[in-house]
């Protein structure tokens, strides 16, 4: 597993460590088997929630979210549910490969009129060991049961919805611990990241992001790697090509419209950058999903 790994499930591409099984992605989640290698002292998130299922013999997990005081060491047993809020690290060691089976939601479903969260909730749900709840149980239960199953995506959707609204009930009110120094704290990383989102199309400096969080360069630079484990521009490149395949699915848009829309000076230069980070071009990915 890399030491420094932010997964976005929506991705064709996952980091080296974690391999897909088996998995079902929907507009706005993506349920799933996969098989997470060794780690040792690595720093794990992503930009979805995360719920975490272990199917395999128990093991020893030390857990450290970066933005709390300090690490747990918890024996994992098969069945234990782990959950991650979008874009909190932890810091995790493991021995062995471990199956798991994980539902991933993205922000904007948890925050749709169906499910009824806001970003503030998210911002101060808690990262969590070993959630014990038979009403969260059961509904994993019915997501594993329909993917093996390839139930409809109407019966799949319906069932992460109620997994959110039990989430937002349980975790919804509860406070994070104080941030440890060293990161961007959860306010700011909030904004630059719905900021960077929302200007894709621009071109998205180091100055110009530290200027938006009123952060020096050299601060914010080492400020955001320490929270989220990547550098910024790395993050921006990852926010382009998540985008750049969302627009992909739309068939009225061209190739050259994408690229405009993602501020690449020309459609070569989109098609060469996305087949850097994919392994094919544009319009041979998008010729794979029709």
């Amino acid at each position: 597993m890399d030491t420094h790994s932010f997964i976005d499930f929506q991705s064709d591409r996952l980091p080296s460590g974690i391999q897909s099984l088996h998995r079902v992605q929907h507009e706005g989640y993506v349920i799933g088997r996969y098989l997470l290698d060794e780690c040792a002292d690595g720093k794990l998130g992503s930009p979805q929630l995360t719920l975490t299922q272990h199917d395999g013999q128990p093991f020893v997990l030390r857990w450290h979210p970066v933005d709390q005081l300090s690490a747990i060491q918890h024996r994992v047993k098969p069945g234990q549910v782990h959950l991650t809020p979008p874009e909190r690290i932890i810091r995790v060691s493991w021995t062995g490969r471990q199956p798991v089976f994980i539902v991933a939601l993205e922000v904007g479903f948890i925050t749709s009129s169906a499910c009824g969260g806001t970003v503030d909730i998210l911002d101060s749900m808690p990262a969590q060991l070993d959630i014990q709840d038979t009403r969260i149980g059961y509904i994993l239960e019915i997501l594993k049961e329909g993917l093996e199953q390839s139930t409809t995506a109407g019966t799949l959707t319906l069932a992460c919805v109620l997994l959110a609204g039990r989430l937002l009930e349980i975790f919804g009110s509860k406070h994070m611990p104080p941030a440890i120094n060293g990161g961007l704290g959860v306010s700011r990383q909030r904004r630059v990241l719905s900021y960077i989102d929302a200007h894709l199309q621009d071109d998205l400096t180091l100055e110009r992001l530290a200027a938006e969080i009123d952060l020096s360069p050299d601060h914010f630079g080492r400020a955001f790697r320490a929270s989220l484990g990547i550098p910024p521009l790395r993050y921006v490149a990852q926010r382009r090509l998540h985008r750049a395949k969302a627009l992909l699915l739309d068939p009225g848009m061209s190739i050259t419209d994408i690229a405009m829309a993602l501020g690449f000076a020309t459609p070569s230069h989109f098609t060469s950058n996305f087949h850097k980070a994919t392994g094919t071009t544009p319009s041979q990915w998008r010729r794979d999903r029709r």
